[in-house]
């Protein structure tokens, strides 16, 4: 693993700090996004303001925030392989717990979906396509961030001795 690092260190560095500037723009968009939205509320809400803002929520919550938070812990990681003296970050030392919750939260962002468009009045009868369609979607999105959790928690510890070991 260590000749690897070493002859590829310029391309480590280039993917590091590309994932730090695309999460972080990914990040910062997201932020931008909320502010023009909510700020265009009342022309875009209409009659139905909790519902929309709820959707609102989900897709920046799940586009932005939660997909930039998982690009920079990506960019600690690479860090982390090719650095010798670098610590793992927050984002890296608790890279498990946040990718379970990012799981937990993609799957609840289902149901808060569902749960706002239900409000709207629409007939749950006809949305049941929909429900399934969006759990067939949803099912394996959360069961590769549940594994990609379980890889970050038990190679971490692998690297670091690895580390120890040069």
């Amino acid at each position: 693993m260590n000749t690897f690092i070493e002859n590829n260190r310029p391309w480590l560095k280039l993917y590091c700090t590309t994932s730090r500037i695309v999460g972080w723009a990914i990040l910062i968009l997201a932020g931008a996004g909320v502010i023009i939205l909510t700020l265009a509320g009342n022309i875009l809400y209409g009659s139905h303001p909790i519902q929309y803002r709820l959707i609102l929520v989900k897709s920046v919550l799940f586009d932005g925030v939660l997909p930039g938070i998982l690009v920079l812990g990506i960019a600690q990681f690479i860090r982390y392989l090719f650095e010798n003296g670098y610590k793992p970050g927050f984002l890296l030392r608790n890279g498990d717990k946040i990718l379970y919750l990012y799981a937990f939260l993609l799957f609840a962002g289902v149901a808060l979906q569902h749960l706002a468009i239900s409000m709207m009045g629409i007939n749950f009868t006809s949305m049941i396509p929909a429900i399934l369609a969006n759990l067939v979607l949803t099912v394996p999105k959360v069961l590769i961030l549940i594994g990609l959790a379980q890889v970050v928690k038990r190679i971490l510890p692998v690297i670091e001795e690895s580390k120890t070991l040069v």
